[in-house]
Protein backbone atom coordinates (compact mmCIF):
# COMPACT_ATOMS: atom_id res chain seq x y z
CA UNK A 1 0.00 0.00 0.00
CA UNK A 2 1.99 3.14 -1.25
CA UNK A 3 1.27 6.12 0.01
CA UNK A 4 1.03 9.15 -3.50
CA UNK A 5 3.55 11.60 -2.19
CA UNK A 6 1.76 15.46 -2.70
CA UNK A 7 4.20 18.18 -4.01
CA UNK A 8 5.20 20.90 -1.46
CA UNK A 9 2.42 23.78 -1.56
CA UNK A 10 4.88 26.98 -2.74
CA UNK A 11 3.24 29.53 0.08
CA UNK A 12 3.28 33.14 -1.60
CA UNK A 13 5.26 35.67 1.25
CA UNK A 14 4.06 39.27 0.28
CA UNK A 15 7.00 41.79 -0.43
CA UNK A 16 8.01 43.90 2.46
CA UNK A 17 6.99 47.40 2.45
CA UNK A 18 9.40 50.48 2.60
CA UNK A 19 8.96 50.91 6.38
CA UNK A 20 9.52 47.23 6.72
CA UNK A 21 12.64 46.89 4.64
CA UNK A 22 14.32 49.97 6.14
CA UNK A 23 13.23 48.07 9.80
CA UNK A 24 15.28 44.75 8.69
CA UNK A 25 18.15 46.56 7.28
CA UNK A 26 18.38 49.22 10.29
CA UNK A 27 18.12 45.87 12.61
CA UNK A 28 20.88 43.80 10.59
CA UNK A 29 22.73 46.58 10.26
CA UNK A 30 22.16 47.25 14.32
CA UNK A 31 24.91 44.14 15.43
CA UNK A 32 27.47 46.18 14.11
CA UNK A 33 27.16 49.35 16.09
CA UNK A 34 26.28 46.81 19.11
CA UNK A 35 29.98 45.71 18.61
CA UNK A 36 31.01 49.09 18.10
CA UNK A 37 29.63 50.38 21.27
CA UNK A 38 30.14 47.85 23.38
CA UNK A 39 34.27 46.81 23.01
CA UNK A 40 35.49 50.80 21.56
CA UNK A 41 34.78 52.17 25.03
CA UNK A 42 36.30 49.35 27.18
CA UNK A 43 39.50 49.69 24.56
CA UNK A 44 41.28 50.93 27.07
CA UNK A 45 40.81 48.90 29.62
CA UNK A 46 41.30 45.92 27.23
CA UNK A 47 45.08 47.08 26.44
CA UNK A 48 46.06 47.41 29.93
CA UNK A 49 44.42 44.12 30.77
CA UNK A 50 46.17 42.83 27.69
CA UNK A 51 49.37 44.47 28.34
CA UNK A 52 48.90 45.63 24.56
CA UNK A 53 51.59 48.78 23.48
CA UNK A 54 49.89 50.01 21.08
CA UNK A 55 46.58 51.22 19.58
CA UNK A 56 47.45 49.70 16.37
CA UNK A 57 47.45 45.71 17.86
CA UNK A 58 43.85 47.19 19.73
CA UNK A 59 42.75 47.03 16.36
CA UNK A 60 42.97 43.83 15.61
CA UNK A 61 40.91 42.89 18.75
CA UNK A 62 38.01 43.76 16.11
CA UNK A 63 39.61 41.89 13.52
CA UNK A 64 39.73 38.54 15.44
CA UNK A 65 36.37 38.92 16.50
CA UNK A 66 35.14 39.51 13.00
CA UNK A 67 37.29 36.94 11.64
CA UNK A 68 36.25 34.46 14.28
CA UNK A 69 32.84 34.98 14.15
CA UNK A 70 32.63 34.18 10.17
CA UNK A 71 34.56 31.37 10.22
CA UNK A 72 32.15 30.17 13.28
CA UNK A 73 29.10 30.43 10.51
CA UNK A 74 30.58 28.12 8.55
CA UNK A 75 30.44 25.09 11.61
CA UNK A 76 26.95 27.22 13.13
CA UNK A 77 24.81 27.24 10.34
CA UNK A 78 24.93 24.01 8.70
CA UNK A 79 24.61 22.58 12.33
CA UNK A 80 21.58 24.51 13.29
CA UNK A 81 20.17 23.21 9.70
CA UNK A 82 20.79 19.72 10.43
CA UNK A 83 19.60 19.68 14.71
CA UNK A 84 17.16 22.98 14.45
CA UNK A 85 14.24 22.31 11.31
CA UNK A 86 11.19 21.32 12.61
CA UNK A 87 10.26 17.97 11.15
CA UNK A 88 6.40 18.49 9.00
Amino acid sequence: MAESVQPARRRRVPNPSFVEFVALIGFHDGADVAVDRQSLPAFGAIQRRLRSPTANEMQLLISAYMIAFALMQIFYGPLSDIIGRRRR
